[in-house]
């Protein structure tokens, strides 16, 4: 337990430091985002206001700004996934700890009944007990599921990055030469598109590394989460039976009594 601890805060200041280091770029990125969606949106109204394009031409031209303003869009969501995992990391180690306290009170918590509630308000709670145990068992078959998964995405991730770092490295050189202010409307939104398509690569690329930065302490919290479900599972399995060993002796108990009254009324 301590060395699941330990690895899970190593894990989310690891994270907060990426954070820190990536708040940067993020903040540079989206300057430039901002410069070349201007661009791509001036260089739009030109295209639709030339006389020096035909019409299968000025489509070709509108479809390779369009196709470079969402990427722009897919690079922004990118962004927002970064975040989101390093926000989602980061509070991981908080929600440990409490569903370890948690677990912890339960498994020293001594199953009782309350015996001053009547029988019919004990069989609506066993009822309810089984509901939410049927409901429980559904929620840890979830969460091995989600165990799997996490387990499967770091290998997949390590192929994404990779085949996302190669298409990087291609594009960014295609653009590296910038084109002279002289060309044609075609040749400029050819080249606005490559550029959108660098940012969206270099989006994705921070969302991927910052998402297999965060899986061991996700790994952590789900870890927690299915050892909170077993401790409940445990906890309320041995209330139910307790529950039903009480009310099979109060039924067993009140037969009786009718079979002693009826026998004192015949007698």
């Amino acid at each position: 337990m301590l060395k699941q601890l330990v690895r899970t805060l190593l894990s989310v200041v690891f994270i907060l430091v990426i954070g820190i280091t990536q708040s940067g770029l993020i903040t540079n990125v989206e300057a430039q985002e901002s410069n070349l969606e201007s661009e791509i949106k001036t260089t739009i109204e030109r295209v639709q206001q030339t006389t020096d394009l035909d019409e299968k031409q000025q489509k070709n031209t509108l479809n390779k700004l369009e196709d470079a303003q969402d990427m722009l869009a897919t690079a922004k969501e990118q962004q927002r996934l970064t975040l989101d995992y390093e926000a989602r990391a980061a509070s991981a180690s908080q929600k440990v700890i409490a569903i370890r306290q948690s677990n912890q009170a339960l498994q020293e918590q001594e199953v009782q009944i309350d015996k001053s509630q009547s029988s019919d308000k004990l069989e609506n709670q066993l009822l309810l007990q089984r509901a939410e145990q049927k409901n429980r068992l559904a929620q840890l078959s979830d969460k091995q599921s989600e165990q799997t998964v996490l387990s499967l995405r770091a290998n997949k991730i390590a192929e994404q990055l990779s085949a996302a770092r190669a298409d990087e490295t291609a594009i960014n050189q295609a653009i590296a030469k910038k084109p002279a202010d002289n060309i044609s409307l075609d040749a400029r939104a050819d080249y606005l598109e490559k550029q959108a398509n660098a940012q969206k690569l270099t989006a994705t690329i921070k969302a991927l590394e910052s998402e297999i930065a965060t899986i061991p302490a996700r790994q952590s919290l789900v870890e927690a989460e299915l050892s909170q479900l077993r401790t409940q599972s445990t906890f309320y399995d041995k209330q139910i039976a307790l529950l039903q060993s009480y009310l099979a002796d109060n039924r067993e108990s009140e037969v009786q009594k009718t079979v002693e009254l009826s026998s004192a009324v015949l007698a």
